[in-house]
């Protein structure tokens, strides 16, 4: 049993009828931290979280017989002086394409995400969910193989990957177009700003770099003393952010403008930044061996998750996307979370 789920405790009794799949319950109150529980059902297990945005959610892939199922819950805490990186509140909206997995790594300003999720041919098709909740499929023509799609930005273009091939999809026009990378090849996500510039990574003599490409020009980059480095996100005004490994075999997180690199400090596990800069995601691992969603807002640092959580993009408002899971659970799905309560 995890060291969350020891006394004391609380069970709660939920009556359910037979269902396939995830339950999400609401509940009212606050709480605090996350309660997991393998509950016996049938032939198989069902796997709950309770989050700290006050939200139960149970994952599991067998039917679950009409009943009483008997939950262990931390213990609700009514008065606890927490500080603000441990008492932000979010919610999470969960993104579902398929009965596998989704991935999201795209979100503007306006709230509008984009990945990648599984199909039944257990390949990849690339995806644009609207603010207003609707869903289109962007899958890159003449492309055998799995059509990515992991930026967006305030202009309604999309860019992704098909293969090593990086593209761009007009939203307004629905429309492909081939980014020139001067003859390199793509490894890894990509992302875009508003300003067209696209940084990614690529390989150059057996050296992996980061680069930025726009008008069909392309910037190789690579930190001072760094063995490699690779490039994951782009603001408004052209900041890079990225990784690099040191050549005394050491990590860093990198920003680059201008010409000139700088460390990034604070930010375990960095996956994006924001448009304007004012936020960054990363991805640390709790205590308890679970990753979880961290952001970084001026000095304030916090986590946030919707279940086992890994985060890959945000946006101006502090909106961050990316995919979660529950224990036991072989599939994992999209999320966005968004802040509601103090801390911000």
């Amino acid at each position: 049993m995890d060291e969350e789920c020891r006394p004391p405790l609380i069970w709660l009794f939920l009556s359910v009828p037979d269902v396939q799949g995830r339950l999400g319950l609401q509940t009212r109150g606050p709480a605090r931290g996350n309660a997991h529980a393998a509950i016996a059902a049938g032939k198989g297990q069902l796997h709950c979280a309770w989050l700290a945005s006050e939200k139960l959610q149970c994952g599991g892939s067998m039917p679950l017989r009409r009943g009483l199922l008997p939950v262990l819950l931390l213990p609700f805490l009514f008065f606890v002086a927490v500080s603000a990186a441990q008492n932000v509140q979010g919610a999470c909206t969960e993104i579902v394409l398929s009965p596998y997995s989704a991935f999201t790594y795209g979100i503007n300003n306006a709230g509008d995400v984009v990945g990648y999720y599984q199909n039944e041919s257990d390949g990849y098709d690339g995806y644009l969910r609207t603010a207003d909740g609707n869903e289109t499929i962007i899958d890159y023509p003449g492309f055998a193989g799995g059509t990515q799609a992991y930026g967006i930005n305030d202009k309604g273009q999309v860019v992704g990957t098909a293969g090593a091939q990086v593209f761009l999809y007009d939203i307004a026009s629905q429309t492909f177009s081939d980014v020139d990378l001067q003859g390199l090849s793509n490894a890894g996500l990509v992302a875009i700003n508003n300003a067209g510039a696209i940084v990614g990574t690529t390989t150059v003599n057996d050296t992996s770099y980061g680069y930025i490409a726009k008008s069909g020009h392309v910037t190789l980059l690579l930190p001072p003393g760094a063995a490699s480095a690779s490039a994951y996100g782009v603001s408004r005004n052209g900041t890079v952010i990225g990784n690099a490994t040191l050549k005394n075999g050491s990590n860093i997180y990198y920003s680059y403008l201008k010409g000139k690199y700088s460390r990034i400090r604070n930010v375990p596990g960095l996956t994006a930044i924001s448009p304007s800069a004012s936020y960054f995601v990363g991805n640390k691992v709790n205590k308890y061996g679970e990753y979880v969603g961290f952001m970084r807002h001026g000095k304030s640092g916090f986590n946030f998750e919707c279940g086992e959580t890994v985060g890959l993009g945000v946006n101006d408002s502090g909106q961050a996307v990316g995919y979660y899971g529950f224990i036991g659970d072989p599939f994992v799905d999209g999320f966005i979370w968004s802040p509601t309560g103090p801390g911000r």
